[in-house]
């Protein structure tokens, strides 16, 4: 079974993500039913695939990097011999160098997204979890915070109703949605070790610690740096490499900033440039 939906505001999965991110913003302060139903939507919309495609076929947006990364390697050590052959690399996408992160834009580019909720797994654990009467207990209590409350009236009970009503196959959501805020950010290490990161991955014995989870340390890492939003995947489980898809409404505002004369003079750049110029009078 399956349900697929052509989303042009906020999308369903946004709005997941969102309770999500209230519930255990919320269940900081001891509450342990918040978090078990965080817990349970991420382990249900855990299972997530993401497919990116250029909904502008009459521009040239140049080159990939998520094509790239897969061969990188051996093609950069290629153009390195000798190192004029760099320049022979074909005109890239827009990214921006954040630190340890590379972010690309994709105001130009459609999002689709599919969830696969397996009958015998994440289905049967919501039900027998009691998932659906957990939510209701939260919507309904008096004691719920207001944004809480709002949060969950974001399509999450419809779902989990649905779910309830004796389905008899695994289901499969798909949302397609474009918006021109929205970013995908990469570690530059995935360019570089694709193949240990993989292997990391690959242990199906690996558990991370919920406060050292690769998907958090992105999104605090984006969250320092720019104003973030919506950060997907929801699961925090990868196949090939750690990356986070988010929006950000003042982006390249903030970007444009760090180009003129006020933010330059008083930058962290500038000031770590000075130390590494300065020098002992003595």
């Amino acid at each position: 079974g399956g349900k697929s939906v052509s989303a042009v505001g906020d999308t369903f999965s946004n709005k997941m993500a969102s309770l999500i991110k209230t519930l255990k913003s919320e269940s900081i302060r001891g509450n342990s039913l918040l978090k078990e139903v965080y817990t349970s939507l991420e382990e249900l919309l855990g299972r997530g695939e993401f497919v990116l495609t250029n909904s502008d076929k009459s521009r040239q947006t140049g080159d990939s990097y998520l094509q790239m990364r897969d061969d990188f390697n051996r093609k950069f050590l290629e153009k390195c011999n000798p190192l004029a052959g760099l320049l022979s690399y074909d005109n890239l996408e827009i990214g921006h160098v954040c630190g340890s992160l590379l972010v690309v834009p994709l105001a130009n580019q459609s999002l689709l997204e599919t969830y696969q909720m397996r009958l015998h797994r994440e289905i049967k654990e919501c039900l027998e979890k009691k998932l659906l009467q957990k939510m209701r207990l939260i919507r309904d209590s008096k004691s719920s915070p207001e944004n809480v409350i709002s949060a969950i009236r974001g399509g999450a009970i419809e779902l989990l109703q649905f779910l309830n009503s004796d389905v008899e196959k695994t289901q499969y959501f798909e949302e397609y949605s474009q918006q021109f805020d929205r970013y995908y950010a990469i570690p530059l290490f995935a360019f570089v070790s694709g193949e240990e990161i993989q292997e990391y991955f690959a242990d199906s014995g690996l558990e991370e610690p919920e406060d050292r989870r690769f998907r958090d340390i992105l999104s605090a890492y984006m969250r320092e740096m720019y104003p973030v939003d919506s950060v997907m995947p929801i699961g925090h489980k990868y196949q090939d490499f750690p990356f986070i898809i988010f929006r950000s409404y003042s982006l390249e505002q903030s970007r444009a900033k760090m180009f003129t004369d006020k933010y330059l003079l008083s930058s962290n750049e500038l000031n770590v440039l000075n130390l590494i110029l300065s020098k002992d009078a003595n």
